[in-house]
Formats: C-alpha cells, structure tokens, sequence
C-alpha cells in the first residue's frame, strides 16, 4: 500500500521537528477551523456520530488538544492551518479583556477557569465571549481561535513542547 503524503507545518524553530497531520485529519481540523458544527461535519464527510467521535478523538491525540478551540489554536501555530483571507477586525474593535479571555481560551481553558483565575463572575466572562462573537460575526469558539490568528491577533509562539522545556 502506497504512504499516504501527509499535511505538514513549519519547523519549530528551537529543535526543528514539524507537525503533520494525516489528510483526513487536517480536512476535519480545517471544517473545524470554519466554524462547521458536528451534523454539518458528520453529512459533509459520510461519517456517523460514532465516527467522527473517533476522528476527532484521534485528531485531539495527535496535535495534542483538549478541544475544538485548542485544537485550531495549536494546528495554526503550528502552521498547519493557513490564514483565513476573509479576516476582518469588527468596526468597534475588541477590548484588551475580551482578547485576553480568548487567548485563554485558545490555550484549553474552561471559561469557569478563566473567571476563577481574574476574579470575575462566570457571566461577565461569557458576556466577553458575546462580545467577540458578535463582533467578528460568527458563533463558534474555534471559528473565532482562526479569525484571531489569522488577524495576528493572538500570541503565535510555535506549540512544539520542546520551546516550553526550561533551558539552563
């Protein structure tokens, strides 16, 4: 049987590995990455609810992540999702609060965990994620990860887990 050729990003600049993907989860990372739902992944791509529950299991291993959010985070700051050429920042821009809890939560933190860490209600916390939503137009946690980063919006450093090793 014939390698599949797989999908890889840039090198990390510390040790030079390079994260790749197989096809199959890259499409997947990239349907994430453009806001599409579960239903809408499962009918795009002919796969079962049982399926894609492996898939994305399989897809959250190898990057590594605990969620959609951090998925995409982890795979463009890998280089293994391009920006998006349609990006743009909203007309009343974003508060430093509001890009804060979504750079957090681009790096796996619950919103709980979030508002815990700043003292904050729960609420207040959802009403910052309202808020870039509303302002970038679109209503998906992940979507919104890839808008970011697409707009440089958030810190890039590359996820290679030798660049967060403390080094004498």
């Amino acid at each position: 049987m014939p390698a599949v050729p797989m999908v890889t990003g840039h090198p990390c600049p510390a040790c030079g590995k390079q994260a790749s993907l197989r096809p199959d989860l890259h499409q997947l990372l990239s349907l994430i990455a453009h806001g599409l739902t579960n239903p809408q992944i499962a009918t795009l791509t002919g796969r079962t609810d049982a399926n894609l529950i492996r898939w994305t299991a399989t897809l959250y291993q190898r990057l590594p992540a605990r969620s959609r959010i951090q998925a995409v985070d982890v795979a463009f700051r890998a280089g293994l999702l391009p920006p998006s050429t349609e990006a743009r920042w909203p007309e009343k821009g974003l508060g430093p609060t509001t890009l804060l809890v979504a750079t957090q939560r681009a790096q796996g933190l619950r919103l709980e965990e979030i508002a815990r860490r700043h003292n904050l209600a729960l609420g207040t916390i959802k009403t910052h994620m309202d808020r870039l939503h509303k302002g970038l137009g679109i209503d998906k946690g992940a979507h919104a990860v890839y808008v970011l980063h697409s707009l440089n919006a958030l810190p890039r450093p590359h996820p290679c887990p030798c660049t967060t090793i403390r080094r004498p």
